[in-house]
């Protein structure tokens, strides 16, 4: 049905980039049409260059479905350019630089950004404490962003497993034992 409107939408009117980026995400989400997908997050980055919403979702795209990741840089850059204060496009942006070009302290930079924009948001306080703990072995700093997703997110069982895997490192047994049964309990 959404895919109808959004058709219609473009058909209507073909110069307005918002119909075109969310058709892309309809046909990237629910679909699973990527090259269909692209085409639609470039035609509506053609139509307004300053749609910064068209360029994370293509960057996303980019990193997740080619191995063009210069250009998913370019346009991670170009969105936070445009909008600097959006948590999850410096946090996607970090998951580019930390994975696929090897570009860890820049990750890390991006990530504390994403922390201080979006504090109460936990998806992204369990990132950045993922790199801090993997990455870069600072596990105590780890365990407090581990924490704070646990504290945000009490039902999300992949931060609590997450959290005791830290603790244990960290040598709070206990702790880490409740968190284990709170992840086993809710996965």
């Amino acid at each position: 049905m959404a895919a109808k409107h959004y058709k219609r939408a473009i058909n209507i009117d073909p110069e307005f980039a918002p119909p075109h980026y969310n058709y892309g995400n309809l046909l990237k989400q629910r679909f699973g049409q990527y090259q269909k997908a692209k085409h639609h997050y470039e035609r509506a980055i053609e139509i307004d260059p300053e749609y910064a919403d068209a360029h994370h979702s293509y960057a996303n795209l980019l990193r997740n479905r080619s191995s063009q990741y210069k250009n998913a840089k370019k346009h991670y850059e170009r969105a936070l350019k445009i909008e600097p204060e959006k948590a999850m496009v410096h946090r996607d942006y970090a998951l580019l630089l930390k994975n696929k070009l090897n570009r860890y302290q820049k990750a890390k930079q991006h990530l504390k950004q994403a922390v201080e924009i979006a504090p109460e948001n936990a998806f992204i306080h369990n990132s950045y404490a993922d790199t801090l703990y993997n990455t870069f072995e600072e596990y105590r700093k780890a365990k407090r962003h581990f924490k704070r997703a646990v504290e945000l997110d009490q039902k999300n069982p992949e931060y609590h497993k997450n959290y005791a895997i830290c603790l244990r490192k960290l040598n709070y047994s206990i702790k880490a034992r409740k968190h284990e049964r709170i992840s086993q309990r809710l996965s």
